[in-house]
């Protein structure tokens, strides 16, 4: 789940997944069986989390897409794209460093194809 300043719901509302403009999709564990080669989109929790200076952020793609993945703060503000590229099919990774933020929670919103899912990552300095 996604905490708006530590809470579910702020006054009624979900603001920052209301920002974003998706409902959340809560993660499951990936079997080991089905890491290995799923046959769609998935995305693992983040690594580690929570985290000081970096995170990993896994996931898999069955074919060859275009993935972007969106950073975001409590507020839905975009801060930062890292990565925005077509990837081949496989697992991959990408690092995010979230030196010069501050030390809070923040949103990965991951876009992959026609598919998107969000995570939350929780900086601590």
């Amino acid at each position: 789940m996604i905490w708006a300043l530590g809470q579910d719901i702020v006054d009624g509302t979900q603001p920052l997944l209301e920002a974003v403009g998706r409902s959340m999709q809560p993660l499951l564990a990936v079997k080991k069986k089905d890491r290995e080669h799923p046959r769609r989109f998935r995305l693992a929790n983040n690594y580690p989390n929570p985290f000081n200076a970096d995170t990993n952020i896994p996931f898999y793609l069955p074919a060859r897409t275009n993935i972007r993945i969106d950073i975001f703060d409590i507020s839905g503000q975009l801060l930062n794209t890292l990565l925005n590229a077509r990837l081949d099919a496989g697992w991959h990774k990408v690092r995010f460093n979230a030196m010069g933020y501050s030390t809070g929670i923040y949103c990965a919103r991951i876009r992959a194809g026609d598919e998107v899912r969000l995570l939350k990552l929780t900086y601590v300095k």
